[in-house]
């Protein structure tokens, strides 16, 4: 895909050499860091949605470095996001406004935007007051393309794409990693990447920090166990409004 095609040439493709090269300390210190086009990084292929790719979207499993408790992050269609545990968490819908956007609960009720607290083990939700300040920020993250309409998808819209995308390399254990930094008006999200070669296709999700507006250290920190682009994880948490009836 185009997409795949960018991510193989210019800034990006420096930066994987370079951060193959590097060799640092485990911190979260960040090397050769360079702005680069949204339309260059692996978040624009990730987040990149049409009509014609209805069913995808980006689901990470991580595991939260400081507890130790497990949280999935998954999005479907640009148009939703699931945070949360396994049986439990909060569900923010974009938008209601037009069919490839429609969400509806097991009784096939719509569920217009909003962000909703649901609950899998007593298979229901209820409607919630907002997201928190570090899930703000992986909502962002995960909803970047920001289009609502399929006839104007070629570019992101200025609202949702961050305001700023950085490649860099970074150290993870002893082991080197691209990184690209995402800012938005919530934070800054910072992704680790393994690269198996130059597309962004094989690039690996490894590690998510979450950094609130000002902060020099992550408010939180995350290893990615598990991500994918379709699949079982993207469809049961993307659409687990599917399953739930509204709490009365």
């Amino acid at each position: 895909m185009k997409w795949v095609k960018r991510f193989a040439a210019g800034a990006l493709a420096a930066a994987l050499s370079l951060a193959l090269l590097c060799g640092c300390s485990g911190s979260s210190k960040l090397d050769n860091v360079s702005e680069i086009d949204y339309k260059d990084s692996i978040l624009y292929s990730r987040t990149y949605w049409c009509g014609a790719l209805s069913g995808y979207g980006w689901a990470m499993e991580c595991r939260d470095q400081s507890t130790g408790q497990t949280y999935i992050f998954a999005e479907k269609d640009q148009n939703r996001v699931y945070l949360g545990k396994e049986q439990s968490g909060v569900v923010r819908v974009l938008y209601d406004s037009c069919l490839e956007y429609k969400v509806y609960n097991k009784n096939y009720d719509e569920v217009t935007s909003g962000v909703y607290q649901v609950n899998s083990g007593s298979d229901t939700y209820k409607k919630e007051g907002s997201l928190n300040v570090v899930e703000q920020v992986i909502s962002d993250l995960l909803l970047s393309w920001g289009q609502d309409k399929t006839s104007s998808y070629v570019n992101p819209d200025a609202g949702r794409a961050p305001r700023k995308v950085e490649a860099a390399s970074g150290v993870r254990n002893g082991k080197t990693y691209y990184v690209e930094r995402a800012e938005y008006a919530s934070g800054t999200a910072v992704v680790y990447y393994e690269m198996l070669d130059s597309t962004a296709v094989n690039a690996r999700a490894k590690y998510l920090e979450i950094y609130l507006p000002g902060q020099k250290n992550p408010q939180a920190r995350y290893k990615v166990n598990a991500e994918e682009t379709f699949g079982k994880m993207v469809n049961k948490y993307g659409d687990v409004l599917q399953s739930l009836t509204e709490a009365e």
